[in-house]
């Protein structure tokens, strides 16, 4: 007769569990992974990301006033032309190059 053990992945290292439904499986070693994040990384990041933080601020501060000062169609297209407005904060047409008149 057989008897089942108490913990069956008591030998590896790692358990997988996803969506909080396992454990699905286990593994004992992880190889291939060679990425590395220092902290000085971290800190770059961060400071970078509380820079972009303050300065959306400042943005939002000073954009504010104009913004109450527009009616609804203005704001309507005000939230249009936010949305069209790139990563690096210049706003692109649609299309191929630039417009030729």
């Amino acid at each position: 007769m057989a008897t089942q053990r108490q913990n069956p992945y008591s030998n590896f290292n790692f358990i997988v569990v996803a969506d909080g439904i396992g454990p699905l499986g286990a593994f004992s070693e992880i190889s291939g992974l060679d990425s590395e994040n220092t902290p000085i990384e971290y800190r770059e990041g961060a400071d970078a990301m509380t820079q972009r933080a303050a300065n959306l601020k400042k943005l939002a501060d000073a954009s504010e006033p104009l913004y109450k000062s527009l009616d609804d169609a203005q704001k309507r297209r005000f939230a249009a032309l936010i949305r069209m407005g790139g990563r690096d904060g210049h706003f692109h047409r649609h299309g191929h190059g630039p417009r030729r008149g």
